[in-house]
């Protein structure tokens, strides 16, 4: 979902901090790499991404759809409040004491996805309904 772009930046008075959907990565003000910490956002932002495509794939199924999507959402929504609450706990991922959080990109990827599932389901919902209110004319 984020592809590994960066979600926040974390700087301290002597090391960089990135995290992305791969983990926490530490750099000093240079920019070299120090230390990789992974987290297991990665296996989420891909669950995630598998869900939705089988999600498209069962268009003939809409009851499965739609549940499906539900599902999609809330763990879309478990995924956003993971990042949340690292976003707040950044310093247990530093050690130190954080002078500056920056978001990323990737923070902003993420959540224009939520709504944009929230809407998806809305309409499969929309279009079971319609073909439920078809069936019932014949």
């Amino acid at each position: 979902i984020t592809f590994g772009t960066t979600i926040y930046t974390y700087e301290t008075t002597a090391f960089m901090f990135k995290l992305n959907t791969y983990g926490v990565n530490k750099y000093d003000l240079e920019g070299t790499l120090l230390e990789s910490k992974s987290l297991p956002f990665y296996y989420i932002s891909m669950s995630l991404m598998l869900l939705c495509l089988f999600s498209i794939a069962l268009f003939k199924n809409l009851k499965l759809q739609l549940t499906l999507t539900n599902l999609l959402s809330l763990v879309y929504l478990v995924m956003l409040i993971a990042v949340g609450f690292s976003y707040f706990l950044g310093n247990h991922f530093t050690d130190s004491e954080t002078v500056s959080t920056a978001p990323g990109f990737g923070l902003y990827a993420l959540l224009v996805g939520f709504p944009l599932i929230r809407l998806a389901a809305r309409s499969i919902k929309k279009d079971r309904e319609l073909i439920d209110s078809v069936n019932r004319l014949r």
